[in-house]
């Protein structure tokens, strides 16, 4: 089945793969100093990235350089993207 880009899904993972490989592989102990919590997006076809304080940026800058880009996005020295808290137990009883 095709993907919005028009690759099948599992040509377009293999490409997300890819880049996933370059960023821990190489990219990442670049990029650690001076951008470390920053968002890096990287284009699985091209290896081709851009870097920005936060995604939608980076996706923006991404995107000029190259056409229909397959992307995988990381937070420079995190394991995450976007951290959503858990909601807090601390709080007990009632509110009146």
């Amino acid at each position: 089945m095709p993907t919005q880009h028009g690759l099948p899904v599992e040509e377009k993972k293999r490409f997300v793969e890819r880049a996933k490989r370059f960023y821990e592989d190489e990219l990442l102990d670049q990029l650690i100093d001076d951008h470390k919590g920053d968002i890096v997006v990287i284009d699985g076809y091209t290896l081709k990235y851009a870097v920005a304080m936060n995604a939608s940026s980076a996706r923006q800058q991404l995107r000029r350089k190259c056409d229909k880009p397959v992307t995988y996005t990381a937070r420079v020295g995190f394991d995450y993207v976007y951290y959503v808290p858990l909601p807090s137990t601390v709080l007990s009883g009632t509110v009146e």
